[in-house]
């Protein structure tokens, strides 16, 4: 199983650097993608990681999402990310919230540096191999491309960088 999971991740590289690769002689060709259904197949594509890790996914849909974009690209983004989430986390659920306008995928996982996270908000050519975790540092960086081709923003955040905010009232005397 482990093997075969290297297997895809590799697959899953060469599809990404290839489309990268011809993204700039060639036009990518789109159609409308239910983002729900292919987070669904996504995950399910993966049970055999998730399994071996312990853990398991939860996808809650707020509201349809669906996107006229390339299904392709869409699978190597959000591969990308489950599979960081997976392999990066402490905890025991992924939690996938799919919103019309936006996803948002939470992992308890070990986060990235203050460091590391400018450094994936700059520019590509700027990027110094900071990310200090055992994969080759580069799935983040494909995955800020792919979603710029495609016209997507990526925003990454630490759970550990957000405060708790406390929401009082005034009265009508003061």
């Amino acid at each position: 199983v482990r093997m075969q999971n290297m297997v895809t991740d590799m697959q899953l590289l060469m599809d990404t650097l290839l489309t990268i690769a011809r993204q700039g002689s060639t036009t990518l060709p789109v159609s409308p993608v239910d983002l729900t259904v292919s987070m669904q197949t996504i995950c399910a594509n993966l049970q055999d990681l998730f399994t071996a890790q312990s853990m398991t996914y939860d996808i809650h849909q707020a509201a349809a999402n669906i996107s006229t974009t390339n299904p392709a690209v869409v699978a190597m983004i959000f591969g990308n990310i489950i599979r960081n989430a997976i392999n990066y986390s402490q905890g025991k659920c992924v939690s996938i919230v799919i919103d019309a306008n936006r996803i948002v995928i939470e992992d308890d996982g070990v986060g990235l540096s203050a460091e590391t996270l400018k450094a994936l908000h700059r520019n590509e050519s700027e990027y110094p191999s900071v990310i200090p975790h055992q994969g080759n540092g580069i799935g983040l960086k494909l995955v800020k491309r792919l979603c710029h081709m495609i016209g997507w923003e990526i925003e990454l955040i630490n759970k550990s960088n957000l405060k708790s905010a406390e929401m009082t009232s005034k009265s009508a005397d003061g």
